[in-house]
């Protein structure tokens, strides 16, 4: 099974996902995040390098991956280093019962979408994801969150929350996002089992 999560930046996407794979050893973690590219290669917009646009995804060696996985081959899958926006090796990647895979446009392309079985979209307000990356210091200039991510997420992501299954409100705690998420799975578990 083929679960894909996403959601605007700071919605609990990775922290949510780490309990998951907690909850369910069966489950293989893919980051879309590790398909980024290098820095140089990132846009720019209003004088920023440009980390929130789809055209920093090498979203066709991601594609690839998912294909080869669907057919049961082992993959060679980029590590990216955020801390240096930069590729730093590669991991391999087998099929598992359970393929799981999270990032900002995972559900950007039809092609990903396609090959999904289950999607889930973290909702979250702009105000809730602009405090939250203030709380974190993540890339925390307000000015590039106000200029870049804000207009980058009403152009190229709120979009894609429609070709959700779910859309998961991602404004509470985290642990109630996960027990969401957590009782979605079991039902979709349990009808594959059944099947």
């Amino acid at each position: 099974m083929f679960i894909g999560i996403s959601g605007p930046t700071c919605s609990g996407k990775s922290t949510v996902c780490g309990y998951l794979t907690g909850r369910f050893p069966k489950i293989a973690l893919v980051p879309l995040d590790n398909f980024f590219v290098d820095r140089q290669y990132y846009p720019m917009y209003e004088g920023f390098v440009n980390m929130d646009h789809p055209d920093g995804v090498r979203f066709e060696l991601f594609i690839d991956m998912l294909r080869r996985l669907k057919k049961g081959e082992e993959v060679q899958a980029p590590v990216y280093d955020l801390a240096h926006s930069k590729i730093a090796g590669t991991t391999t990647v087998q099929l598992s019962e359970i393929m799981m895979f999270e990032g900002l446009f995972l559900f950007f392309r039809p092609e990903i979408r396609d090959m999904l079985d289950v999607k889930i979209y973290l909702d979250l307000p702009v105000a809730a994801q602009r405090n939250r990356r203030l709380e974190r210091n993540l890339h925390s200039d307000p000015l590039y969150f106000d200029r870049v991510v804000v207009p980058m997420y009403e152009r190229y992501l709120l979009g894609t929350k429609q070709h959700s299954d779910y859309i998961v409100n991602a404004d509470r705690p985290i642990d109630a996002v996960a027990t969401e998420i957590t009782g979605i799975l079991e039902y979709h578990f349990a009808r594959a089992h059944n099947a």
